[in-house]
């Protein structure tokens, strides 16, 4: 497990300086954490490598909407965004017909 001081500090350097070097330490160290996500739903229907990619697009999500300032861990954080990301996904690929998400929403 990653200290929460060694995350914290790249997440700073990667929205304060922008050093995007310090992200893709980000994506790597928390890879595992998405990829233990995606593996919750994986008997739902969906290959699980789909669901190990659209758990990475919620990570990258969560790194770029993280908010340094707040007094919050970023797995905290991470959870529910990736979970989000995961069934939303399956909230759009669930329709018989191809809905576009504007109409899918109400």
């Amino acid at each position: 497990m990653v200290p929460a001081g060694e995350t914290r500090e790249l997440l700073r350097r990667w929205h304060v300086d922008g050093d995007v070097e310090a992200r893709e330490q980000l994506v790597a160290q928390m890879l595992p954490l998405a990829r233990s996500l995606a593996r919750r739903y994986a008997n739902k229907g969906e290959p699980l490598d789909d669901l190990e990619q659209v758990a990475s697009v919620g990570l990258l999500k969560a790194i770029d909407r993280f908010d340094i300032e707040r007094e919050v861990k970023f797995a905290t954080f991470a959870v529910p965004t990736i979970a989000g990301e995961i069934k939303r996904h399956f909230r759009d690929r669930g329709w018989i017909l191809v809905v576009r998400r504007v109409v899918n929403e109400f």
